[in-house]
C-alpha cells in the first residue's frame, strides 16, 4: 500500500471526479476572489466618490476580464507543457518550460502595461464609454 500524501494528487488512479473536483476549487476561489476585489473596489467607491468615479471603476470589468482570463490561459497551456516533461521524469526540460514561463509572463507583463497604456482610451471610444468617465476610467486602469 503507497502512503498517502496530502499535497499529492495521482489522477491516473482511482476515481477521477473527486480529484478533478479537488483540482478545480483553487480556481473557483481565484475566481470568487476576483469578484471579491472588483465588489470592493466599487463599494468603496461607490460610497466615497462620485457617480462618474463608480461608473468608470464598473466599466472596467470587461477589460480587466479578458486579460485575466488571456493569461489565465496561458498559464494553463504552460502547465500542460510543464506537467507533460515532469510527468516524463525529464527534469532538464521541465526546468527550462518553468523558467520559460516566467520569463514569459514578466515580459508579458511589461508589454501588455505598455500596451495598455497606449491603447485604453481608444478601446473606451470603442466602447461607446460616455465622455465624462473615460479620463476616470483610464486613470483607473493605468493604475
Amino acid at each position: 500500500m503507497r502512503a498517502v500524501d496530502k499535497n499529492h494528487m495521482d489522477m491516473c488512479h482511482g476515481a477521477l471526479f473527486p480529484q478533478i473536483v479537488r483540482y478545480g476549487i483553487p480556481l473557483l476561489l481565484s475566481g470568487l476572489l476576483q469578484l471579491g476585489f472588483n465588489a470592493a473596489d466599487l463599494i468603496v467607491i461607490g460610497r466615497f466618490a462620485s457617480a462618474q468615479s463608480l461608473g468608470a471603476v464598473g466599466v472596467t470589468s470587461p477589460m480587466v476580464g479578458l486579460l485575466l482570463n488571456v493569461f489565465c490561459g496561458l498559464s494553463v497551456g504552460a502547465s500542460v507543457i510543464i506537467a507533460q516533461y515532469f510527468g516524463a521524469h525529464d527534469r532538464r526540460n521541465t526546468s527550462r518550460a518553468v523558467h520559460t514561463a516566467v520569463a514569459l509572463s514578466l515580459i508579458g507583463g511589461v508589454v501588455i502595461m505598455a500596451v495598455a497604456l497606449l491603447v485604453t482610451k481608444p478601446l473606451l471610444i470603442l466602447m461607446r464609454v460616455p465622455g465624462d468617465v473615460i479620463h476616470k476610467t483610464c486613470v483607473y486602469m493605468w493604475i
